[in-house]
């Protein structure tokens, strides 16, 4: 149940919302820091150069990050209109390793009223075609790296690191704001033309591993996930001022938390160094928590939300 000092009449609608609400309001505070998969395209100047594992560390604000969701929704978009009388639900998979690409692919997803499926990176390439194809997925979002050819699982495919390197000076000029998503959801054909979207539609779908057996997927809509996100704010006193631990995979559905009740609170997610930078480095097998604890101390996160 919600916290009793939550009214239900000011929840926000979807999962995505808030998040567009902070990059018109806050478009300045950081939103993500990455120390996951890092390269240089985005890293800042105040970026950090980590000696134990060689990377670096990328910030990005919310205006940032919308200028990214953005111009991914407009590429998109250009791959539904196809299935604009389409009556069934529209599914993109997002096939990547952790780190802010992902969160941007999620976001982008959930702005063009669809729902995302996480498939991990690591999953053997059979497994991710066999989830693709059951979930009824019409286009996948993923890296240029991880799928040799563009039609390798039979789905269309936009590979985000290319596309993002295409459209850089151009986001680099992009206005986003709390505006621009109310005049894409009321102008565009792909949201006039179809039925709006409701609280109760499926914002996510997580598949199981399949490790043991056939992958079975689990559909989560809106309102339960923000009523969840909502009531956890409010009962741990979550605030902008708040750094999260986003420790969880995409495919596992703590990170729901980790990243839009950050978003939801107006807080930053911190990504952690992914499990295959410390296995290809540190020669471990697993997860380093010696690790987590450095990114803890040197981001001052204050939220890590594990089993």
């Amino acid at each position: 149940p919600l916290s009793p000092n939550i009214n239900i009449d000011t929840l926000p609608s979807f999962l995505h919302d808030p998040f567009w609400e902070c990059v018109q309001n806050t478009p300045s505070s950081v939103a993500i820091i990455d120390a996951s998969n890092m390269d240089s395209r985005h890293e800042t100047n105040d970026a950090d150069e980590d000696s134990s594992n060689n990377t670096s560390t990328i910030s990005m604000t919310y205006e940032e990050m919308g200028q990214h969701v953005s111009c991914l929704v407009n590429e998109i978009l250009t791959h539904l209109l196809p299935l604009l009388n389409s009556q069934e639900e529209i599914i993109i998979s997002v096939i990547m390793h952790k780190g802010w690409e992902q969160i941007v692919c999620a976001l982008a997803a959930l702005t063009c009223n669809a729902t995302y499926l996480p498939i991990d990176a690591k999953w053997p390439i059979k497994r991710a075609e066999q989830i693709v194809q059951a979930s009824g997925t019409c286009l996948v979002l993923s890296m240029s790296h991880l799928i040799d050819q563009e039609h390798a699982l039979n789905v269309p495919t936009i590979f985000v690191d290319h596309f993002f390197q295409t459209m850089a000076k151009e986001m680099s000029s992009t206005t986003t704001s709390i505006s621009w998503y109310n005049n894409m959801q009321s102008q565009h054909e792909w949201f006039t033309s179809r039925p709006p979207l409701l609280p109760r539609d499926m914002a996510y779908l997580i598949y199981t591993s399949g490790s043991t057996g056939t992958p079975k997927g689990v559909r989560c809509h809106h309102q339960g996930a923000m009523n969840t996100n909502i009531d956890l704010i409010e009962r741990f006193n979550i605030t902008s001022r708040d750094r999260v631990f986003g420790l969880s995979s995409l495919s596992f559905d703590l990170s729901v938390f980790d990243v839009f009740a950050t978003f939801a609170s107006g807080g930053t997610l911190v990504l952690s160094t992914s499990r295959d930078n410390i296995t290809k480095n540190a020669g471990a097998t697993g997860p380093d928590p010696e690790e987590w604890l450095k990114l803890v101390e040197k981001h001052e996160i204050q939220i890590w939300n594990a089993v």
